[in-house]
């Protein structure tokens, strides 16, 4: 991991408008300039990877919204769709599980992956209502400030 500090807002919004193009679902994005530090290119393959499951299950006609930003010690990304919802949360962060016909299932693991390489988490659940699953992401926002399982062994 080459931790180095970036505008958080410029790395969603090119994934964000990259994503929509690529599967037609409107991508909504909301958050202001954030500094944070990590490695860029490993987290935007994993913001990829995430706002790319939520297009494909959102579909054609959906809507996935994107908020991010950082409290004093956090950064979060936070990505909700409009598709049928997952199923199973836990199963979807192991590799090679795939609820999408000729999905892999690697996308979501290895975005856990990343975030897990930067101190933090992807949380994967069913929104309230009959569809949409939610994906949040946390980290540090300054690396020096990082700790793995609170010290606990």
């Amino acid at each position: 991991v080459h931790y180095a500090p970036f505008d958080l807002a410029r790395l969603i919004a090119r994934v964000a408008a990259r994503e929509q193009s690529n599967h037609g679902a409107v991508v909504e994005v909301e958050g202001a300039p954030t500094q944070v530090e990590g490695d860029e290119d490993l987290l935007e393959r994993a913001f990829e990877n995430i706002i790319r499951n939520a297009c494909q299950a959102a579909g054609r006609n959906g809507r996935v919204a994107v908020r991010f930003g950082a409290d004093s010690t956090h950064a979060f990304v936070i990505v909700d769709d409009n598709g049928p919802g997952i199923r199973d949360a836990i199963r979807a962060l192991r590799p090679f599980e795939s609820e999408r016909p000729g999905g892999l299932g690697l996308g979501l693991p290895l975005s856990l992956k990343i975030l897990g390489l930067h101190h933090g988490t992807l949380d994967l659940s069913r929104l309230d209502g009959p569809t949409g699953t939610q994906a949040i992401c946390r980290w540090p926002k300054v690396a020096a400030t990082a700790t793995s399982r609170n010290g606990l062994a």
